[in-house]
């Protein structure tokens, strides 16, 4: 959500694309606007992008941001996906495999 605010209310952004990724260990979100960007290298984070970071640090992932002035910006989570225990391995049904997810 606050990537999309920020690409609304920063990056005057007219069109923003979101992709979920999942691989057996790990679940990826990305948003990427066409927004105005920024020097992401040289410029300080404002409090939205803190707490995204922050939130990201406590659920043991990680937060990337690639951005350039007149190129938009890109906003990377990537969450690790704790093993089920519930269910050992080999004994799903394979007609809901990924329904969890």
């Amino acid at each position: 959500m606050e990537a999309l605010a920020n690409a609304v209310r920063h990056a005057r952004a007219e069109h923003a694309h979101i992709e979920l990724d999942d691989t057996e260990s790990t679940l990826t979100l990305t948003v990427t606007d066409d927004g105005d960007g920024f020097d992401s290298d040289n410029t300080l984070h404002g409090s939205g992008l803190t707490h995204m970071t922050d939130r990201a640090d406590s659920a043991g992932g990680t937060l990337t941001l690639t951005s350039h002035p007149g190129h938009g910006t890109t906003i990377t989570l990537t969450l690790p996906v704790p093993a089920d225990p519930a269910s050992p391995a080999g004994d799903a049904d394979p007609a809901l495999a990924g329904a969890s997810r």
